[in-house]
């Protein structure tokens, strides 16, 4: 079952026991040379279903009838090809009795038109591509089947005109592609003209359809044994426009057009980054096993964009397998990897190294600790996290971090762990201002300080800060986000931060307040962010103030 990964037309069929054991047998009757082609197989698959499976089982014909694989094809192509006319997937079984009875007298060999319902019993016991879900039903064992018989048919009709005009539907996809197999050459020349004319009619509001029709024409030459040069150039020419896609923008439109582009996907060898990248968010958006192989081949590809798409798309496959086959073979230096839930967490060892990771959710502390030493994490931010208390998981694991963010971690109580670390930078984000940070006095390394505030200042006419904040003579630069609830000034943090060198300030207000910044000539530089009007900045001429204006609700 190694070969079902690499073989979308297996892995298509492989969806019930007993089809897996007839693609298991194929592969053994023909010593593990599996067909090379979609038709090879599913003719194959037929064959071994009809005639070989009851013949090497040494069945004989109990009810008193031996009908050829010819016949029975052509008994099964009939009704298959008479449900997809009339749009069903599942019919009454004394419908295809008075179909077979009328089909009877063009075979009298097989039986008599009376005996139709014996034909049908036969059918659907010893055929092994029909079934009854209930008492007075019957279906094809698997769609595959459907389409491949029904387009036959259509084929033999010579209903080209009937095909073509569903071309744009998907249920008609892989019965358009069959028929362009099963036909001669004039037939399938003529049903691949048609589909160039009838994406070429579309109307510029309709690119969607346009591109599948044009795509679905593509992807069927595969089944074009030979064909008027002529017209595989028109049908290729059309696919170009199409395919690589260039940008994210073209990316979403051709995977509005659905799996079947897939097949048409590039590999990366001779596209430039950019079309690289559109591609992985092609096969991201369609997704399903044959994007994830389609994923797989661009695993490896050194452009940064390619790899965000690869690393964004990890939540669209099944979380396992896409972190072993796909992102253990990323190079992850310059990323981000995001872990959203617990299988996430579970997998991240598998990529062997990330050295910037973000937790958000409830996870396990120890969970995230684990997974940080695994993967060699220096830069972790952890967001929206309740179930975090303290540091000790981190500090107790032997772990190193450099840069460490925490948003949104409202029941941490402690943060003596911090001592351990080695941090540099660290970023505190929804930090009430009327909290205390216990243990934090303990950091000894830190370099870099960010506090997004909640509340005013406990002191008045000072900027919030967070209470009790020790003294952290470590700390050269220092970014602080707060809401501003009176007239302030900034004298107090001298004496927090003494060797600071570089002030961040982003300064919001719902009431006009002035900020007197007068006090901080003392820092080499002091850049200033202002939120909407309400905040007037003072101060030396040397600080530069930069105004935001806040989108409007359009409501």
């Amino acid at each position: 079952m190694s070969a079902l990964p690499r073989k979308q037309d297996l892995a298509r069929l492989a969806t019930n026991p007993l089809m897996c054991a007839m693609i298991c047998a194929l592969h053994r009757d023909r010593r593990g040379f599996l067909p090379d082609s979609r038709m090879k197989l599913y003719g194959a698959a037929l064959t071994m279903l009809l005639v070989r499976r009851d013949h090497e089982r040494a069945i004989g014909a109990p009810e008193g009838l031996t009908v050829s694989e010819e016949a029975q094809q052509k008994i099964l192509q009939e009704i298959a090809y008479w449900m997809i006319r009339n749009e069903i997937a599942e019919a009454e079984q004394r419908d295809v009795v008075g179909l077979i009875s009328r089909l009877l007298p063009a075979m009298p060999q097989v039986a008599n038109p009376e005996d139709a319902p014996r034909v049908f019993r036969f059918l659907l016991h010893r055929s092994g591509v029909l079934r009854a879900p209930t008492a007075r039903t019957v279906d094809f064992i698997h769609r595959t089947f459907l389409d491949y018989l029904g387009a036959r048919a259509a084929v033999e009709a010579q209903d080209i005109n009937m095909i073509a005009a569903h071309a744009h539907e998907p249920q008609w996809e892989d019965i358009v592609r069959m028929a362009v197999g099963h036909a001669r050459d004039t037939e399938r020349a003529a049903l691949l003209t048609k589909l160039v004319a009838l994406g070429d009619a579309v109307s510029e509001t309709s690119q969607n359809i346009m591109a599948r029709i044009h795509l679905l024409a593509a992807a069927s030459l595969e089944h074009a044994t030979s064909l008027d040069p002529a017209v595989r150039t028109e049908v290729e020419r059309r696919a170009a426009a199409l395919i690589p896609p260039k940008n994210e923008e073209e990316a979403n439109r051709l995977a509005d057009a659905g799996p079947l582009v897939l097949d048409l996907l590039p590999g990366p060898e001779g596209l430039s980054d950019v079309e690289a990248a559109a591609v992985v968010r092609t096969a991201q958006l369609i997704g399903g096993d044959h994007a994830l192989q389609v994923l797989r081949e661009y695993a490896s590809h050194p452009a940064h964009g390619v790899r965000v798409e690869l690393i964004y798309s990890w939540a669209s496959f099944p979380t396992t397998t896409f972190a072993e086959l796909v992102l253990a073979r990323v190079a992850t230096t310059g990323l981000t990897i995001a872990v959203h839930s617990a299988e996430q967490l579970a997998a991240l060892h598998l990529m062997g190294s990330a050295p910037d990771v973000t937790f958000n959710g409830d996870l396990s502390p120890e969970g995230i600790a684990g997974a940080v030493r695994a993967v060699g994490a220096h830069k972790v931010s952890v967001f929206d996290n309740n179930r975090l208390r303290n540091l000790n998981a981190f500090a107790g694991s032997g772990t190193q971090l450099t840069d460490l963010t925490l948003v949104s971690c409202p029941g941490i109580n402690d943060y003596s762990g911090i001592a351990h670390l080695g941090l540099k930078k660290l970023s505190l984000h929804g930090v009430h201002a009327s909290r205390e940070l216990p243990g934090f006095g303990a950091v000894k390394t830190l370099r870099s300080l960010t506090l997004s505030v909640l509340g005013g200042s406990e002191d008045p006419g000072t900027l919030p800060l967070p209470d009790g904040l020790p003294s952290i003579p470590t700390v050269t630069r220092l970014q602080l986000v707060v809401r501003i609830d009176g007239n302030t000034d900034a004298g107090r943090l001298r004496a927090l931060f003494p060797n600071l060198r570089q002030l961040v300030l982003h300064l919001e207000s719902d009431e006009p307040v002035t900020v007197d910044l007068s006090a901080l000539t003392w820092v080499h530089q002091v850049r200033v962010t202002v939120t909407g009007d309400a905040v007037r900045v003072t101060g030396d001429e040397s600080i530069s103030v930069r105004r935001h204006t806040p989108a409007k609700d359009p409501s």
